[in-house]
């Protein structure tokens, strides 16, 4: 919260984020729960990931609808959309979705026993 405060300037749109973070991170808890995923070293690493990538996405997205000069919320929200959406989807995927996990053909399995 303090940190999209202080980037922000705007108490309502950084309590609007940390709102949506929080969610998004109550759905991981939620998901590891149904998968009989266990909280270790490596499933921490991966929520702790996931809240650095769900801030800066948020904020992108926040801090393009609070510039944007259009006078109704909604076009505000397009503009933002249209201006940043692009740049934070491509974000999620640098990379075809098949290779995404390629480097994990060379790893040893034993460390993805913890699981």
């Amino acid at each position: 919260f303090v940190v999209t405060l202080l980037l922000l300037q705007d108490p309502w749109m950084s309590t609007l984020i940390t709102a949506s973070v929080a969610m998004v991170e109550a759905d991981l808890l939620g998901l590891m729960y149904i998968w009989d995923i266990s909280l270790n070293a490596i499933s921490v690493v991966n929520l702790v990931m996931c809240i650095g990538i769900s801030v800066e996405f948020h904020t992108h997205i926040a801090h393009a609808f609070l510039e944007s000069q259009s006078n109704t919320r909604t076009q505000r929200a397009i503009d933002s959309l249209s201006e940043m959406g692009s740049s934070v989807f491509s974000g999620t995927a640098p990379f075809p979705f098949p290779f995404l996990f390629s480097f994990l053909l060379f790893s040893f399995r034993f460390l993805f026993l913890v699981l």
